[in-house]
């Protein structure tokens, strides 16, 4: 994986598997000693993106209803200590609040970030 240096952190790039997409990347966030992975349009998750074995304070997923036991099935590997949903119509937020119910019913803490509001890992 490829990596890029902050001043107060630095960003590591994971090759991963996206919907309808030819390449995809990941992004695994450190600074201030937060630990934050945006896991772009995934629903197949890379070996390499599962072998992350730091602790992840907070994890980006992807939102499409299919994929839902995927989700579950990687976030359960990657034990992030919170996970928010996006890549949803704002219109159409249900979607992503299934989500959090599946992630929570599964064991994985989640949360549902409206657009404007703020939150502290």
């Amino acid at each position: 994986n490829s990596r890029i240096n902050l001043n107060d952190g630095y960003v590591e790039v994971f090759k991963n598997k996206c919907w309808k997409a030819e390449g995809c990347v990941a992004y695994l966030v450190t600074i201030e000693n937060k630990r934050i992975l945006h896991t772009a349009d995934s629903a197949e998750f890379s070996d390499h993106i599962k072998s992350i074995k730091e602790k992840i304070d907070l994890c980006f997923i992807a939102c499409f209803e299919s994929n839902f036991n995927d989700y579950s099935e990687f976030l359960r590997i990657i034990h992030p200590k919170v996970t928010i949903p996006y890549h949803f119509n704002y219109e159409k937020e249900e979607e992503a609040k299934k989500l959090i119910e599946h992630l929570i019913h599964n064991g994985i803490n989640s949360k549902f970030l409206a657009i404007g509001e703020e939150f502290e890992i």
